[in-house]
């Protein structure tokens, strides 16, 4: 695996990651899941949708909370059309409350063996370049983001360390005892098939508001920036 780690920030006005098991009040997941970390890097690549998520089953991710989490419900009216030809006479709608995000701010780690990959991808974020829009999660929440750029990626010795990004949790073996820290965790899908069949899912600890959090864990790196990451 490559020694160097792509890093760049994604931000937005809002985010809905919609959570699998909800239906008719659609909520959001805190943080994209890698589904969708890998849909953006189709996008700034330019990958076609129906390829790209095995496109980046190699690709080694890891996400820092750079802004605190903020969620919001905001009524959205659907609207039942047949075609855009008939936008304006709709013959039904459907009033329903959608969980956002706020202000979301996130950092993007990446790693991957992939030459081809690792290259197009590091000459797009330094460009400021994407094929298509990013959004978080649905298209009316389109998404930005800023190159922040390229680190060595050094190994640390196991133990109880500090750590910027979220964590999966079979690392965890006890949570920090600090009673000022917002922990929590969430299940998010992480791979899928290109016939958007999700193939894993894995449970993340994180701070709602980015703390650095202080755990005995058994794997996890550092670059040459100081910050100190899981990637998964």
């Amino acid at each position: 695996m490559n020694n160097k780690a792509l890093v760049f920030d994604i931000f937005g006005d809002y985010a809905h990651f919609r959570r699998y098991y909800t239906t008719m009040s659609p909520l959001t997941f805190s943080v994209p899941p890698g589904t969708a970390l890998r849909g953006m890097l189709g996008a700034i690549l330019g990958i076609d949708r129906e390829v790209a998520p095995e496109h980046f089953h190699d690709v080694e991710l890891s996400l820092r909370i750079l802004n605190p989490i903020k969620k919001v419900t905001i009524p959205i009216n659907y609207i039942q059309v047949e075609s855009s030809s008939h936008f304006s006479r709709y013959p039904a709608h459907k009033p329903t409350n959608i969980e956002f995000v706020k202000d979301p701010t996130y950092r993007v780690y990446v790693r991957t063996s992939n030459t081809t990959t690792y290259t197009t991808l590091h000459e797009k974020l330094s460009r400021h370049e994407s094929v298509y829009t990013l959004s978080f999660g649905i298209s009316e929440a389109l998404a930005n983001f800023t190159f922040v750029g390229e680190f060595d990626i050094q190994p640390i010795d196991t133990g109880t360390l500090g750590i910027d990004s979220m964590i999966p949790i079979e690392y965890v073996h006890a949570l920090p005892s600090t009673g000022d820290l917002q922990c929590f965790t969430e299940k998010l899908p992480m791979k899928m098939l290109n016939n958007r069949e999700v193939i894993e899912y894995r449970e993340f600890l994180f701070e709602r508001t980015g703390t650095r959090l202080l755990l005995n864990i058994p794997q996890g790196v550092q670059l040459s920036n100081g910050e100190r990451i899981v990637f998964f």
